[in-house]
């Protein structure tokens, strides 16, 4: 049984084979296994995203020169049908080039940005890769918040199985203090309901405090927390 998997988009993206770590347990008898797949795909780093209560796992993990970059926070909650809030819409075509530079510069509390492996700019076009093929299908709804009638803010959906999930958010610094966030998440909420869904996830970083209390402040609550490390070879 493969304890990796090769990550392909993420290995075309970077231009080195990545890969990720399939268990969120490890011991120094797995380690030595996984370590023996990842030099016989020629993997230059690995993923992991860990179990953030077992221990054994933080001991190895440290022990063989993984290094860490994020702890991620999964948030959930229960919807209710909501109206739709004031300007915000659909994305359209014209507002990705209004909304590139945003997403290249709004997504640096993500792990990537706290890898010195991954060069910065590099980082800021996989966000701005991100959105853009959230423009063109990755997601199932992107929704554009305007003020002045000008693209400020973004927000991608994705429906899951039985849930609705937040792929990527941001505010432009121009607009924020305005109660945008709080207007992405009500529309993101109705977009939800639309889809019949009653339920919500959305992931963020420890790092991230803002978006923490955007999305309490909306009666999302901790269900997960777990630690995202990545191992260079």
């Amino acid at each position: 049984m493969s304890r990796i998997e090769c990550l392909k988009w993420d290995s075309d993206f970077f231009g080195i084979q990545i890969a990720r770590h399939l268990d969120t347990r490890l011991t120094a008898e797995s380690w030595d296994l996984a370590r023996q797949e990842c030099v016989e795909a020629h993997v230059k780093c690995l993923y992991m995203l860990a179990d953030s209560n077992d221990l054994t796992t933080s001991l190895t993990l440290e022990a063989n020169g993984f290094h860490y970059t994020d702890t991620r926070l999964t948030y959930e909650c229960k919807i209710s049908p909501t109206e739709w809030p004031e300007n915000v819409r659909p994305a359209m075509a014209a507002d990705i080039e209004k909304l590139s530079e945003l997403a290249r510069e709004s997504h640096i509390d993500s792990r990537f940005f706290f890898d010195p492996g991954f060069e910065t700019n590099r980082c800021k076009d996989f966000y701005e890769t991100w959105l853009n093929n959230s423009f063109s299908g990755f997601a199932d709804a992107t929704l554009v918040a305007e003020v002045d009638q000008n693209p400020v803010a973004y927000v991608t959906l994705h429906r899951r199985n039985n849930y609705g999930q937040i792929g990527i958010i941001a505010v432009d610094q121009s607009a924020r203090g305005q109660g945008i966030g709080r207007k992405l998440i009500q529309a993101a909420h109705a977009q939800y309901s639309v889809w019949g869904l009653t339920r919500a996830e959305v992931v963020t970083q420890l790092r991230n405090l803002a978006a923490q209390r955007l999305y309490q402040a909306h009666g999302y609550r901790i269900s997960d927390a777990s630690h995202w490390y990545h191992c260079w070879f």
